[in-house]
């Protein structure tokens, strides 16, 4: 799902908000008789079973302010952004199932050969602004700055700072 709005506060100042969120489950199961397992040179009976779940979520929000004076135009837009993501993973597999008519059920009954449960969570978070200042449509200058912040490092690492500028004619 994505949304956006914008909002004319002024003649002069607009808002944009937008918005987006994912969401997305996955369940998977297997079964092999003990004669479909010998073809994959596995002996016995087999079973297998995975879920994994997956949401991520942002928004991006501006504020944009834009004026001609005569031969100057300045536009000044300030910002900040957020998203987050997690995910999780289940899994069980089995072999050995001593009664193959229980199908995929029997997999709490055979001999546990895989186990596995994993999760990860992480979010972002940016603050950004820029400057455009233009005389007469001939002299241009830009001026930008951007922190972001991660929840993937930690201390000092976890924000960085990037200024950038640019003069042209």
């Amino acid at each position: 799902t994505n949304m956006y709005m914008n909002y004319e506060i002024t003649k002069n100042l607009t808002l944009r908000l937008r918005g987006a969120f994912s969401s997305n489950s996955r369940e998977n199961d297997m079964f092999r008789p003990a004669r479909a397992a010998s073809l994959t040179n596995v002996n016995g009976t087999t079973a297998t079973y995975n879920t994994s779940n997956n949401k991520s979520w942002s928004t991006d929000n501006t504020l944009t302010w834009k004026k001609k004076i005569n031969a100057h135009h300045v536009d000044v837009m300030a910002g900040f952004s957020v998203a987050a993501n997690s995910s999780s993973s289940f899994g069980y597999a089995t072999r050995n199932i001593p009664v193959e008519a229980l199908g995929i059920y029997g997999i709490s009954i055979g001999s546990p050969t895989r186990l596995i449960a994993s999760g990860n969570e992480s979010r972002l978070s940016s603050y950004f602004g820029r400057l455009n200042y233009n005389y007469q449509s001939k002299y241009l200058f830009t001026f930008t700055y951007r922190g972001d912040g991660s929840s993937k490092f930690i201390g000092k690492n976890r924000w960085g700072y990037f200024p950038s500028g640019a003069v042209a004619w």
